[in-house]
């Protein structure tokens, strides 16, 4: 699917879907604080959203194959993003530009993580 779908717990019922995405949703994260969703795509975008309101936020465009994994710094600052373009690279959460990008040493980036030190 396109979208994101957020459920509730108690209900089992969807109650938010977050879409705009032009390919398949491969993987979502929450902010450590719960406000935030980043969402991870073939479309090789992740996009940032509200949870409170459904809204995108921000589209962090810069890998040239698809993202297969996305991940917030344990204080919510930054986002990390992994594409099967060999890449991972880091974002400022809040204004959506890229900080760094790291290479791989291997064709595709499987997993993002991030640490406190």
């Amino acid at each position: 699917s396109q979208s994101v779908r957020l459920f509730s717990v108690e209900s089992g019922k969807c109650t938010m879907t977050f879409a705009g995405h032009e390919d398949w949703a491969r993987a979502a994260a929450f902010s450590p604080d719960g406000d935030l969703v980043a969402s991870a795509s073939y479309d090789g975008t992740v996009r940032v959203w509200t949870v409170a309101t459904g809204d995108c936020v921000r589209v962090l465009s810069g890998h040239s194959d698809w993202v297969r994994a996305v991940a917030f710094s344990s204080d919510g600052s930054l986002v990390t993003s992994a594409s099967y373009d060999g890449t991972a690279r880091l974002w400022c959460a809040l204004t959506g530009e890229c900080l760094q990008t790291l290479m791989s040493h291997d064709k595709a980036t499987r997993a993002a993580s991030e640490t406190s030190d």
